[in-house]
């Protein structure tokens, strides 16, 4: 019925034991039960029973009943029932035994290893003292009891981490055994394999190898191969090269022994399921969780089967499913299996026992991983507070408890206290072990990652490469503890932006991987999304592409669909998916992750926050900012469930929630989220680590034109960059990128330019110069180069970054449609208008490709086309793009957003160039209402809202609310940049054209030299604005007659534009008019028809018809004062038709055509019919366009009043000149030569109407 290795029928043996009545048969059942069927419900009912057998009350039974007491103990032990052991070995003790009786020590003994399996250690330790004093005593030093006493003293000493003490002991119980047994005996195996297993935990493996071989050896040679004690040794061996990542050894020393023991004791028997849970383990190490799974599931039930299901052995196979369910995500599961091995140590152990201490620590890494923080707190300090009971202070456990607190310590920001935790960790453990020790080198790399944390890049170089030192020592070069060593530096090393060593790591780590684990395992897959990440860095997309999908495919393979690993690959994905533009798969892939999940781990958790994060930052890319917002605080809400306020999670989602108002013109609310992200940022690192919050906080500063703070702001970053990452460092570069963009918006160009070539050269030898980083900065320093007038070097540098993003991302990217933006804008300066327009056209159809219409990048692209159809007159197309923008920053941005705003600026000026001066008007106060808003009154936006109002009050001829406009804007800028700064030169120069409007001359002369002072000592002006300066002092010095000066600065301003344009610009022509109504002035008549000849074949060569026009206009009027009547006005018909084909009807440019076509006409005097006719068609469009008050209406009034005179109806002439005297009037105001020019005319004409 049954045999060595077969199978067993449960109830036929149950049916013997209960009929067979003879003493030695029931004891050879028993053993065979207990020690080599691993039956021991079995055993025990046969016990039992020779207990109930009658016998005679002699020296022998007590003999027999204690050995029988000593089995049941040992039967009772191995099932959990420890207090009902203990009884037995009590009631041995009871028996009257001789003195010299092997059982008193024998049940010393069990009583001792009975305390240990309680976690009693110091119970068990004075125990198995007291029985090595008897056993010595009684029997002396060479003694097998001896040696057995040594060797569980050595067992005590090793659980309670007293390495040396537990090797001593060893020691002297091999000598005596060696000495008793000789060399080739069980007893001197079981030696030797428990020097090998201290070794293994002292991390010396080699010498552990040694000693399993020895015993391997011997009991191959006393008891052949198929016996249960060479199978524990191929046990041993198994795990001693799973240590060292030999896997496929493991698995055929595990199969090796698991066949051994079917043989031995058939399937259903505690040892095999020791070999499927060690298999088992071999199986989750190399991803095959599947197989894993049944592996444990099988010894589970087997332990069920041989002990029930109250037992510590079952706990411990409930332990290994649970962590195999955490590993694969299934953490419901994996909590429901935890709680039923807690459930049953507790019942087996209480509260104070080890087993129950680990049970505690899983469960709190299960909490943690459940977002539940404070809840797997309480369940460590709960371990820790046991395992201090058993062990002490000082004991490997208590290292383990302390690591896992300060993880969660660092995982709540609670950094220092972290370190304090990991430092005690780390000394215990070198204590125990010494200094090369696999479990120090795992302490290092803890306190590498904190160290990182805290930007201490240095530090945690130095422990990442200790630990990768003592790994190597113990395990080789070939190990998974080295590739993880080679995978932590590497991504120190991409922090420091050393992206080719990062990539020599990462390769390290995947080599070694690889050859452990063969391809399809989640390490390999890990290996490859680093890979991954790095090309990404790199801008290699389409290999972080294959790398992505080749980690996605293995952990599908491994871990199946609906997975937490599966999500992390999906998060991934979309990343780069959003990098290059593909925003709807990017979506897609943050929905996968997000659905997986929120079905691990519920709402209430980080790794569910963190994809709420990505949708969020993928909604705000698609102008969905609403969307954006209600991401970010769903995020923000979950951490502060998570993790408490004071947390870098929770400051990195207000950093999130503060970026976004910024970008929505909330600046208060953004300023408020920011200085919250810092504050907790202070707190959780310290100083040295918060140079992101200083740039948030700079970006913002720039937004608001703080400029002073902005750059304090990024020099802070700067500075704490520089000292956590050294020079060359991408976070270095993108300090000198900020800092350089503000000096240029200061105009500091020469420092700009010196930060943005110092970014320039850091990204390039960080990321190689095909990167997409590095095309960033040739987009700053081309825009520099454009705004210094370096047309060419700016088209070079715009050309590299688009090549360069080309090369990376493809045609239909938003990086590339920002290159061609820039290279539009450029064209534009150039009057390239045609090319602009292509360009731009190209930009606005790819981010529709990417974003869709409703984007704000579309809006741009709209704004940026419809501002090249402003430059080509196309007013009504630039109206449809303008409105257009308007539309959709409406529909992204609500509707009193800083970028309605810039819409409405947008509409005013195209409304101001078409002539409809009062509807402009109107957008720009409304610009001006919505930066006031959001910017508060000392704001460089809302000076420039002002300027624009000021402007075309100052065109309406309301010089009162235009002076009051230019000089709040001009206050304004000293305020912000001082005196001496380009901006506040510009604001004179606004304030000074109202002056000359207003005919105060002098004033305005003043005023321009002013600013012509300020951009003669800034440094790094460009031509083309210096020029503009001398342009407008040479003007007011025309119009103050002081003719040599103005001629010197009118020359230099041509000289330097010619330069700049050459001699087919609209600024040369522009430049030639000037100067013709400078010799006009002079009375140089001829040299006037010359330059305004010279300035209609410039225009004409140009294709601006309009600016033909004009010069046509200014000679007509010379040739009418040398009397060339009929040539002026042909002339005056040529301006007129060309400003009407450029501007309509109704433009107040035509409008001046008109007017001075009438002035020829009544200086003829000849047709004073038409003269009339024009100056009531010029008087009609002005005050259409301008209102009736407008001073240019009034010289309207003026000239009609003119023609009046001439022909007698004085009546007439008086109404017009009143009308006239009162638009002087109420421009210039009292006192001034136009008001009293006015007045006389005024005066005459009434004279003459009374006369």
């Amino acid at each position: 019925m049954i045999g060595i290795g077969g199978s067993l029928d449960v109830s036929s043996m149950e049916a013997i034991i209960s009929e067979c009545k003879d003493a030695d048969r029931l004891e050879r059942l028993g053993t065979l039960f207990d020690d080599y069927l691993g039956e021991p419900k079995l055993a025990l009912k046969v016990y039992t029973k020779l207990l109930d057998l009658p016998s005679e009350e002699n020296k022998s039974t007590n003999d027999v009943k204690a050995k029988l007491f000593l089995k049941i103990s040992k039967v009772l032990q191995a099932q959990g029932k420890f207090k009902d052991a203990m009884n037995f070995l009590r009631r041995t003790l009871a028996l009257s035994l001789d003195d010299t009786s092997a059982i008193i020590p024998a049940c010393c003994t069990r009583i001792g290893r009975v305390s240990m399996d309680q976690g009693k250690l110091d119970e068990a330790k004075e125990i198995f003292h007291n029985g090595l004093s008897i056993n010595i005593q009684r029997f002396g030093e060479l003694n097998e009891y001896v040696a057995i006493c040594y060797r569980d003293i050595g067992q005590v000493a090793r659980a309670q981490g007293q390495l040396e003490s537990a090797k001593e002991m060893f020691r002297k119980s091999l000598r005596i055994n060696l000495q008793v047994y000789g060399e080739n005996n069980q007893k001197v195996a079981e030696n030797y394999s428990d020097f090998g297993r201290l070794a293994m935990v002292q991390g010396q493996l080699k010498y552990a190898g040694e000693m399993f071989q020895d015993a391997l050896n011997i009991n191959v040679k006393v008891y052949g191969e198929d016996n249960q004690n060479v199978a524990k040794n191929y046990t041993d061996y198994g795990r001693l090269v799973l240590a060292q990542g030999q896997m496929n050894r493991a698995r055929e020393y595990f199969e090796r022994s698991l066949a051994i023991n079917i043989a031995v004791y058939g399937e259903s028997s505690h040892t095999v399921a020791s070999n499927f849970i060690d298999l088992g383990r071999l199986a989750r190490n190399q991803g095959q969780l599947e197989s894993a799974k049944e592996l444990f599931e099988r010894a589970l039930n087997i332990d069920i089967a041989v002990f029930g299901k109250k037992n510590q052995n079952v706990a411990s196979d409930y332990t290994e499913i649970g962590r195999l369910a955490r590993g694969q995500g299934r953490l419901d599961y994996a909590e429901k299996m935890y709680d039923s091995a807690l459930g049953i140590n507790l019942e087996i152990y209480g509260e104070n026992n080890q087993h129950t201490a680990s049970n505690y620590t899983d469960i709190g890494r299960l909490l943690g991983d459940q977002g539940q923080l404070e809840a797997a707190k309480e369940m460590f300090d709960k371990s820790l507070e046991i395992n201090t009971g058993i062990f002490g202070e000082n004991n490997q456990k208590i290292a383990e408890n302390l690591t896992d607190i300060g993880s969660w310590a660092r995982d709540q920001g609670q950094l220092h206290f972290a370190k304090e935790l990991f430092d005690r960790a780390l000394r215990i453990d070198m204590q125990v072990y010494g200094e090369s020790n696999q479990h120090v080198a795992a302490k290092y790399t803890y306190m590498g990652r904190l160290a990182k944390d805290q930007g201490q890049l240095e530090r945690a170089k130095a422990m990442f490469r200790k630990s990768l030192h003592i790994n190597t020592h113990v395990y080789g070069d070939s190990n998974q503890s080295v590739a993880n060593c080679f995978t932590d530096i590497g991504r120190l090393l991409r922090d420091e932006g050393q992206l080719e060593s990062a990539k020599e790591m990462f390769e390290k780590a995947l080599g070694i991987n690889l050859k452990v684990f063969g391809e399809n395992n989640h390490t390999v897959a890990k290996n490859y999304v680093d890979l991954g990440r790095l090309a990404c860095d790199q801008g290699e997309l389409e290999k972080a592409w294959t790398l992505y999908d080749q980690s996605l495919a293995i952990v599908i393979q491994v871990f199946g669909e609906s997975n937490i690993h599966v999500a992390a690959n999906y998060t991934d994905i979309g990343r780069l998916a959003k990098d290059q533009g593909q925003l709807q798969y990017a979506q897609e892939m943050y929905e996968r992750a997000l659905s997986i999940n929120l079905k691990a781990y519920g709402e209430n958790n980080h790794n569910v926050s963190a994809i709420y994060i990505d949708i969020g930052c993928l909604a705000n890319d698609q102008g969905q900012l609403n969307c954006a917002k209600e991401m970010f605080e769903r995020a923000l809400e979950i951490d502060r469930r998570v993790f408490g306020e004071s947390n870098q999670n929770v400051a990195f989602d207000y950093s999130n929630l503060g970026r976004l108002a910024k970008d929505q013109g909330q600046l208060e609310r953004a300023k408020c989220m920011l200085e919250l992200a810092l504050s907790i940022n202070r707190r959780v690192y310290g100083e040295n680590n918060v140079a992101t919050n200083y740039s948030d906080l700079g970006h913002l500063a720039r937004v608001k034109g703080e400029l002073t703070d902005v750059m304090e702001l990024f020099e802070k970053a700067l500075r704490i960059d520089i000292q956590v990452y050294g020079e060359n460092n991408q976070h270095v570069a993108a300090d000198y990128a900020d800092i350089g963009r503000v000096a240029r918006e200061q105009h500091q160009l020469r420092y700009a330019k010196e930060n943005f070539e110092k970014a320039l050269r850091i990204h390039s030898k960080v990321y190689g110069e095909s990167n997409p980083i590095v095309a960033r900065r040739y987009t700053d320093i081309g825009r520099l180069a454009r705004d210094q007038g370096q047309y060419e070097y700016a088209k070079k540098n715009f050309e590299m970054a688009l090549k360069i993003d080309i090369e990376v991302y493809g045609e239909n990217n938003q990086n590339v449609a920002f290159n061609l933006v820039d290279i539009g804008r450029l064209a534009m300066c150039q009057g390239n208008l045609e090319y602009a327009k292509e360009m731009f056209t190209r930009a606005l159809s790819v981010n529709i490709a990417v974003f869709g219409e409703y984007n704000q990048n579309v809006a741009v692209g709209c704004r940026d086309v419809g501002l090249v159809a402003m430059e080509q007159r196309r007013f009504d197309d630039a109206k449809n793009f303008f409105r257009r923008a308007y539309r959709i920053s409406v529909q992204v941005y609500g509707q009193d957003n800083r970028q309605i705003g810039t819409c409405c600026v947008d509409l005013g000026r195209v409304e101001r160039a078409q002539g409809r001066i009062v509807k402009a008007k109107e957008f720009f106060e409304r610009a001006l209402s919505i930066a006031l808003k959001f910017y508060g009154e000392d704001d460089r936006h809302v000076a420039a809202a002002q300027r624009n109002v000021g402007d075309v009050a100052r065109v309406l001829g309301q010089f009162k609310q235009a002076k009051e406009m230019f000089t709040k804007a001009l206050n304004i800028d000293i305020k912000k940049f001082g005196d001496s700064h380009l901006k506040v030169a510009i604001a004179y120069r606004e304030c000074g054209l109202v002056a000359s409007d207003q005919g105060y001359l002098w004033e305005a002369l003043e005023i321009f030299e002013k600013g012509l002072e300020i951009i003669e000592r800034v440094v790094g002006v460009d031509s083309r604005t210096i020029a503009a300066f001398y342009n407008d002092v040479g003007r007011a010095a025309r119009d103050q007659g002081l003719l040599e000066y103005a001629e010197e600065m009118l020359e230099k301003a041509r000289t330097l534009h010619v330069e700049v344009y050459g001699e087919t610009s609209h600024i040369f022509v522009l430049n030639c008019i000037e100067a013709g109504r400078l010799h006009h002035l002079q009375g140089n008549f001829e040299d006037a028809k010359t330059m305004f000849l010279k300035a209609a074949a410039a225009s004409h060569a140009l294709g601006k018809d309009h600016y033909a026009a004009f010069a046509n206009q200014f000679l007509a009027v010379v040739l009418s004062e040398q009397g060339q009547f009929e040539e002026a006005k042909q002339l005056c018909e040529m301006a007129l038709h060309g400003q009407i084909k450029a501007f309509g009807e109704k433009h107040s440019r035509v409008g001046t055509t008109y007017n001075s076509f009438g002035v020829v006409l009544s200086k003829e005097g000849r047709d004073t019919k038409s003269a009339k006719k024009m100056l009531e068609n010029a008087l009609a469009i002005r005050i259409e366009s301008m209102g009736e008050d407008h001073f240019e209406a009034a010289d309207t009034y003026e000239n009609l009043g003119d023609v009046f005179m001439r022909t007698g109806e004085f009546r007439k002439a008086e109404a017009v000149y009143s009308k006239a005297f009162d638009g002087r009037l109420k421009c210039f105001g009292e006192g001034h030569e136009f008001v009293l020019q006015t007045r006389s005319k005024l005066f005459e004409a009434k004279s003459a109407a009374t006369t």
